[in-house]
């Protein structure tokens, strides 16, 4: 599931089930009242009491943390669910690869030879999200059905 974001409430809804859903919420731009512009910002969290929304953070692409009031942000441009694998931002990919990877690896040794629906679910979930290509090769994912591809013929 990746897609536009509309508002902080998908933010949060996303964020809060990552687990359930993959992937990351990464914005086009995100610039702040002062003029300051991030390119391909990756949102991390999002904090609220109540109803209010009131900090937002962000992972930026040189690398570094930013937790900025949503009153100083000017604007987020085009926030989009994404998978790890179609990421812009390269500094924060690279470390959720790794944390995804380590997760699917600790996961396989904890389940292996035991191949039931909710396991083989979730590491599907995994492999969507971080792209085979992007597992490490030590992760025996062979347990996986292969996917069929389909021939439209007419």
């Amino acid at each position: 599931m990746t897609g536009k974001i509309i508002g902080f409430t998908d933010i949060h809804s996303i964020l809060a089930n990552e687990r359930k859903i993959g992937g990351v919420i990464e914005a086009k731009k995100i610039v702040l009242r002062t003029g300051e512009e991030y390119n391909h910002p990756v949102i991390t969290n999002i904090d609220f009491c109540g109803g209010t929304f009131y900090t937002i953070g962000f992972f930026t692409e040189n690398g570094g943390h930013m937790i900025v009031n949503v009153t100083d942000i000017s604007k987020i441009v085009e926030p989009v669910h994404k998978r790890i694998y179609e990421m812009d931002n390269k500094a924060y990919q690279k470390e959720k690869l790794k944390e995804k990877n380590v997760y699917l690896k600790k996961l396989c040794e904890l389940n292996k030879g035991v191949f039931i629906k909710t396991f083989i679910d979730e590491v599907k979930l995994l492999v969507d999200d971080i792209g085979m290509e992007n597992i490490e090769e030590d992760i025996d994912t062979s347990f996986l059905p292969k996917k069929n591809k389909l021939i439209k013929i007419a």
